[in-house]
């Protein structure tokens, strides 16, 4: 009796568990954010400087979209803010297995990079 209510138990547990699996576009954002974050690592390489952060004296790591509003800030890499825009809804899209309007979002972060 008490295997039978483990397992009872096991096999619920088993069904409340939801799928987690990659959304029709994950690959190709994934692909994307790495050519987003090569293009925004390049730009800021050979481009002005400015004043340091204050997230920066706070040891804080920068992430793609800090770097891509520090290059807008200088009028550098102002396509890499809107690349990052249209990515973040390539993911809302893929998230919800849309997989049209995920494609339609990473074809309008192809043409931001331009």
């Amino acid at each position: 009796m008490r295997t039978h209510l483990t397992l009872s138990w096991i096999a619920l547990l088993i069904l409340q568990v939801e799928p987690s699996c990659a959304g029709p576009c994950s690959r190709a954002i994934d692909r994307m954010q790495a050519r987003i974050d090569a293009g925004l690592e390049s730009a800021a390489a050979r481009g002005k400087t400015a004043k340091q952060s204050t997230g920066a004296q706070l040891d804080h790591q920068p992430t793609p979209a800090s770097i891509a509003a520090a290059e807008a800030a200088l009028n550098e890499g102002r396509k890499y803010q809107l690349a990052l825009d249209d990515l973040s809804l390539a993911r809302t899209r893929d998230q919800l297995n849309d997989a049209a309007g995920c494609k339609a979002a990473l074809r309008k972060v192809k043409h931001d990079l331009r």
